[in-house]
């Protein structure tokens, strides 16, 4: 069972309930009780949770006419399992989903008018886990971030019919865009590597690398198809 809120249930009938949730209570028992949720630590947090009111702006590097995407907030949700139907998930430990909302129309989802990148993390086996399940015409990653980490690790395996690809996290080197001068510490690189046809733009969304700062935000994103966008300006809220 997924919680989101305290959820109220009012009746006229109020025998009707009692015995409604009695045979819930003997039917679930103990296990939709969480005695404690376990939230999720800051480091982990830090590359992609953020608050409503924020922004990036993106300019466009791989063209000489001036491009630029504008990447804002949709929308935050927490929400946590009180049991889980698989051994590997974990219940009692709080989920994230953050979107950010595109407003260049290079990423609108097709048939609509927006584009949509949306971060969602999961307790899996034991760690913390970011995946990217975005709505735009890019595509999506899969399974992108872990916490905690060594730099050199290799993130889970993603598919998509008969592609999979895999990603590799590593620290990286000082960084230095129009929106300011980034330390290597907390910079990181997400890599994708991809099986099978790896020039298409089909695998993994036809991401090829993100570099990203904790408590910034992506700071540059380049394609397999060679596009590549770099932070121009921001704001935290």
């Amino acid at each position: 069972m997924r919680i989101f809120k305290p959820l109220i249930i009012a009746t006229t009938k109020p025998i009707f309930l009692v015995l409604f949730c009695a045979l819930l209570l003997a039917h679930c028992g103990k296990k939709n009780d969480c005695e404690k949720v376990t939230e999720a630590p800051a480091e982990f947090l830090a590359p992609f949770w953020f608050a409503e009111g924020s922004y990036w702006v993106y300019e466009r590097t791989d063209t000489n006419a001036l491009v630029i995407d504008t990447m804002t907030i949709g929308s935050r949700k927490m929400s946590y399992e009180t049991f889980a139907d698989h051994e590997a998930f974990n219940p009692c430990y709080m989920d994230y989903l953050i979107s950010y909302v595109h407003s260049n129309d290079l990423f609108n989802l097709p048939g609509t008018d927006r584009g949509f990148e949306v971060f969602t993390s999961i307790h899996l086996a034991g760690q913390w886990t970011w995946q990217h399940d975005a709505e735009s015409s890019r595509g999506y990653i899969g399974f992108l971030y872990k916490w905690p980490y060594s730099s050199g690790d290799t993130i889970m395996l993603s598919k998509a019919g008969n592609s999979s690809w895999w990603v590799d996290i590593t620290d990286t080197n000082n960084v230095s865009l129009k929106a300011g001068d980034f330390n290597h510490a907390d910079v990181i690189s997400v890599h994708l590597n991809n099986y099978s046809r790896a020039d298409s733009i089909n695998i993994g969304g036809g991401y090829r690398q993100l570099i990203i700062k904790k408590n910034v935000g992506i700071l540059t994103i380049e394609y397999v198809d060679g596009m590549r966008w770099e932070l121009a300006e921001y704001s935290l809220k």
